[in-house]
This record gives structure tokens, C-alpha cells and sequence, in this order.
């Protein structure tokens, strides 16, 4: 084709790739992938970030509810971090599964905070109305330095922090049921 830019050369490996077999490599990136990653409208989609080993940034402040919360007062047993934006459909469904799956998580020791992604706390209380999640206990993040402590960049994303503050897990794209079920019941 005419016009057409041939793609640069491949430049070197990085010096930690450089010494294993290609075999290996490559082994070890479809195992990685399939492994650490969720299918998602048909893309793949990493579940594996810097978080997840690390301990959790902090999160407090003030819930819709008027109470105060902080992450490290609930240590001692799991919290699955739900991120969530209020205006996005797949968000409210995600609020609707939470809400339902809530006190069957809450019986295996798992609580659920929520934070939304939105300088409104009343699009929050919408929120939650219209998906029935009312019991859920949800911070605002109205200035969006929560979410970007933890790295989020989707309209919804999900954290299992153990009991001891670690992150265990991170899924960048709504939770569903198989998810809660492998990863949410097993902290």
C-alpha cells in the first residue's frame, strides 16, 4: 500500500525478560491471562494491578447516613471496596447484586462499603433508591481524590481488602454473581 509507515522495529527486551527463553515467556503471559484476568462484552480484562498485594490506601469520611467511616476500623475481616458512578446503568445494577448478596457476604464475615464517584451525595441517595440498596453504606467522593487514591479509572470497580488491610483482589469492570462467588467468599 502506498503511503503506508511500516511499524517501528521491536526494541529490546527488558533486561528481567531478556534472559528467559521465549517459550517461557510466552507460557508464562497466557497463564497470567488466564489466570488474572475476567471476560467482559467479549474483552479481556486485567483483574491484576499494583494494589492488589499492597496494603489499601486509606478511605474515610463521612457516609451518606451522617456516619463516620474508616477503612481501618473495620480491620479484622474482609471489605469488598465497591466503586461506582451514580448516573451509570450497569452501576445501578451492580448496586441491586450488593444489595442482594449483603447479608449472605455479611453472615461469612465479608462487609461492603461503596464509594461513589460523584460531587453529589443526593445522585448517590437516588442511587441507591432506585436499585433497593438503601442499606448500603456509601461514602460520596465529591472531589474524586478517594478514587484516585485507589487508582480507579472505570465508572465501577471492585476491592477485596483482607482483615489485616491487604488488597486481595481487583476487578475493573462491574462485579456479578460468579465473581462474589470465587473471590468474595473465599477471603
Amino acid at each position: 500500500m502506498r503511503g503506508r509507515v511500516p511499524p517501528p522495529a521491536p526494541g529490546p527486551l527488558p533486561a528481567r525478560l531478556a534472559l528467559a527463553p521465549r517459550r517461557v515467556v510466552l507460557a508464562s503471559l497466557v497463564a497470567a491471562g488466564l489466570a488474572g484476568g475476567t471476560a467482559y462484552a467479549g474483552v479481556r480484562v486485567a483483574t491484576h494491578d499494583s494494589l492488589v498485594g499492597a496494603l489499601a490506601p486509606p478511605l474515610a469520611g463521612r457516609a451518606l447516613d451522617g456516619s463516620w467511616f474508616d477503612l481501618r476500623s473495620w480491620r479484622g475481616g474482609p471489605v469488598l471496596l465497591s466503586v461506582w458512578t451514580p448516573g451509570a446503568a450497569h452501576c445501578r445494577e451492580q448496586l441491586r447484586l450488593l444489595s442482594s448478596v449483603q447479608q449472605d457476604l455479611l453472615a461469612g464475615g465479608v462487609r461492603i462499603v461503596g464509594l461513589a464517584t460523584t460531587p453529589s451525595p443526593d445522585a448517590c441517595r437516588e442511587a441507591l433508591a432506585a436499585s433497593g440498596a438503601e442499606g448500603l453504606l456509601a461514602l460520596p467522593d465529591e472531589d474524586g481524590s478517594r478514587a484516585d487514591a485507589w487508582g480507579v479509572r472505570q465508572e465501577s470497580e471492585t476491592f477485596l481488602v483482607s482483615g489485616g488491610g491487604t488488597v486481595l483482589d481487583h476487578l475493573a469492570r462491574p462485579v456479578d454473581a460468579p465473581w462474589l462467588a470465587q473471590h468474595a467468599t473465599s477471603a
